[in-house]
Formats: C-alpha cells, structure tokens, sequence
C-alpha cells in the first residue's frame, strides 16, 4: 500500500515536473560509492566540483568534500562550521538564499521541511527551483 502510494506521488509529480524539464529519480548507491569522488566527476563538471555545488539544506553534522551545507549557526551545530564548506542561512529569514540562478547540481534536505513554517518551506523549494541548473 505504502509503496503504491509513494510510486503514484513519484507518477503525479514527474508528469508536472516534466513540463518544466525536471523529473525526480532515484539513486541508489553504497556508502563507498557515496564517497567515490571520481564518480561525481563521471556525471557533473569540473567547474561544479571545484564549486561544490551540492548543497545539503540543513546538514546539521553532515561532511563530504564536494558538498556544501546550508545551515543556520546555532550553538548546537557551532562546531560543525568550523573547517568545513557551509552557507550560513537562516531558512525562517524567508530572503532569497544567497546563490545565483541556474547554479546548483543537486540540493537535498532530510529531516529539515518538518521543522520549518509552510511558508518557509514554500520559500525553499521556491529558491531550490531558482537554483537548479536546467
């Protein structure tokens, strides 16, 4: 049943996202794969590595060398901050996150939209779209 349902939202989705040239996929990999570096420079380009232009909204204690967290500093995740790529961004600010347009490979957020207002979460998916290379 629950695997009906997620396959149905993933069909309604996919067909509204395809009129804008987008479609949600799934990707499965291993945890060494996950940090296979060179498998990243099998499908994005350099200049996107050297960027890191994958961004992980609201991290929290997450790493990896091509990625870069979008979080907002708080005392509990103060040490996180410290040498490692991150954009400070506070998600209830509700401005525009500071990237340019077209400029993303990927975003991913886990365990994130559930403690923000509806608004804010409208913001970021609004911004997310902004960002995304087509």
């Amino acid at each position: 049943m629950i695997k009906d349902l997620k396959r149905a939202t993933v069909t309604m989705s996919n067909k509204w996202l395809s009129r804008y040239g987008h479609k949600i996929i799934k990707v499965t990999t291993t945890e060494e794969e996950h940090y296979d570096l060179d498998a990243y420079s099998r499908y994005f380009p350099e200049d996107s590595l050297i960027r890191k232009a994958f961004y992980n909204i609201g991290a929290g204690k997450f790493r990896h060398p091509l990625w870069t967290n979008v979080e907002k500093k708080t005392d509990w995740y103060a040490d996180s901050f410290v040498g490692s790529d991150h954009l400070e961004y506070d998600l209830l600010s509700l401005v525009r996150i500071p990237l340019e347009d077209s400029s993303a490979e990927i975003f991913y957020s886990s365990h994130t939209v559930e403690h923000i207002t509806d608004t804010a979460a409208q913001n970021m998916f609004h911004e997310v779209y902004r960002m995304l290379k087509p």
